[in-house]
């Protein structure tokens, strides 16, 4: 599953098809099956990418296709895409629909973050191993945070001091 509650799986994705997607440069993508992670073929959604001055076409890597690269939660099949004669051609369609979907970006992104705030208030409670006083767990999933997660846990009882820290990079 990816980092939010709503992804579409990896083998739900359809090629060829525009989906709104959570990812780190941008909010649409054309599904493709075989897009380039170091010579390797991923699921990836392709992206209209800005960079400094340019634009060009971009893979983002499917969250689930890599779990160091994957950067791309999908969250809606818009519908199929046309078929490109050219990257150009692919690139100017992609930069028309921005705007058209803004709406509907802003509902998924509230759902999303509604659904996060209810992860949290729900975390696993587990007993400290020392004094057994509940030390609350966060269940939730820690890869929003790029590079390295850093988790320091402490037993809330004043009279205990065990502490644990978690590191987990990917």
């Amino acid at each position: 599953m990816g980092r939010y509650n709503a992804t579409i799986p990896i083998d739900q994705c359809i090629a060829g098809h525009l989906y709104i997607i959570s990812a780190r440069n941008a909010s649409l993508g054309i599904c493709n099956p075989k897009g380039n992670l170091f010579d390797k073929e991923v699921m990836s959604f392709t992206i209209s990418r800005y960079k400094f001055s340019s634009n060009y076409l971009f893979d983002e890597v499917h969250w689930d296709a890599d779990e160091r690269y994957g950067t791309a939660c999908p969250l809606l099949d818009v519908g199929p895409a046309p078929e490109f004669a050219s990257r150009k051609d692919a690139l100017d369609w992609l930069n028309a629909q921005c705007g058209k979907y803004d709406d509907k970006i802003e509902e998924l992104d509230k759902q999303q973050f509604d659904w996060l705030k209810t992860v949290t208030a729900h975390a696993v409670r587990e007993p400290c191993p020392k004094c057994k006083t509940p030390v609350v767990i966060d269940n939730g999933d820690p890869r929003h945070i790029q590079g390295m997660v850093i988790r320091q846990l402490v037993c809330p009882n004043p009279s205990c001091d065990w502490t644990e820290q978690e590191n987990k990079k990917y």
